[in-house]
């Protein structure tokens, strides 16, 4: 479970995925979905992007299961952005007197523990059906070798996009 600075964060979280996923979901050309997360507090915005068939110049492991090759959308999650900005100033705040060794640690933490809200949320939409269409579901961040990412990759997927993009997340 995420730590109280994500408390107010999930709702808006959710109910943005939850109006982006009624647009995207029908969609039989789109078959991925990353939320981009900070891989680091001081420059705390997500992003999406979306993966769609028509778009692959080639059908590459690279090319179809790695969001970096994909289209972001720069539309920004707005309510989501705001809290995880109130999360960010009430963490800054806290931790303001602490050695950089300690703050680094809890750096760390802090980047973990909204991997792992985001990932909660995801997973909720997941169990109530909202991909519709979208079959690999991931999250991006440019720690590509966080165990979040790779955590979300095993608790997000199935079938065709476990069986094929596992050597991506075999770390």
């Amino acid at each position: 479970m995420p730590s109280d600075y994500f408390s107010d964060f999930r709702r808006p979280l959710k109910t943005e995925l939850t109006q982006l996923l009624a647009q995207l979901a029908g969609y039989s050309d789109n078959y991925g979905f990353a939320l981009a997360i900070p891989s680091d507090y001081g420059s705390a915005f997500m992003v999406y992007a979306v993966g769609k068939e028509s778009n692959l110049k080639t059908d590459s492991l690279d090319n179809r299961y790695s969001p970096v090759e994909w289209t972001p959308s720069w539309m920004p999650l707005a309510d989501a952005n705001d809290a995880l900005q109130e999360a960010v100033a009430r963490f800054s705040t806290d931790y303001e007197i602490v050695d950089d060794e300690e703050r680094e640690a809890l750096h760390d933490r802090f980047i973990a523990d909204c991997a792992t809200a985001c990932l909660e949320v995801l997973q909720e939409l997941d169990e109530e059906g909202l991909f519709g269409s979208i079959w690999y579901k991931v999250l991006d961040m440019s720690d590509e070798e966080h165990p979040v990412v790779a955590e979300a990759f095993r608790r997000l997927n199935t079938g065709r996009a476990r069986s094929e993009a596992a050597p991506l997340f075999d770390y």
